[in-house]
């Protein structure tokens, strides 16, 4: 068995980690990273939002409004939306509440 070989392939392998530990963007998320979880916020507070729209009791109505809530904080928090974002999201959510507790058309 050649262990030269073996040793220099994980010598090339701690390289590789060495490199990456070290590098300036160490622990970033990448740009397709961002983009990815934007789009899983987007759906995830949209979802939300639809299951307000659609509930038809009280209990229902709540739960999906504080889960649309939790959804924009934490897409704040992670900064995959700005406030200029939150604030259409909020604004989506409040028309959807007028609509179900008032009755008022879209």
């Amino acid at each position: 068995m050649n262990t030269s070989n073996s040793h220099s392939k994980t010598d090339q392998f701690d390289q590789t980690i060495l490199n990456r530990l070290l590098a300036e963007d160490f622990g970033q998320p990448q740009l397709s990273d961002l983009a990815f979880y934007k789009l899983r916020a987007a759906t995830q507070i949209g979802n939300a939002i639809s299951a307000m729209r659609n509930a038809t009791n009280q209990h229902d109505f709540t739960q999906a409004l504080n889960q649309a809530d939790a959804f924009i904080t934490a897409a704040l928090d992670y900064e995959f939306i700005d406030l200029s974002e939150k604030a259409v999201w909020l604004d989506e959510m409040a028309a959807v509440v007028r609509i179900q507790t008032i009755g008022e058309s879209a």
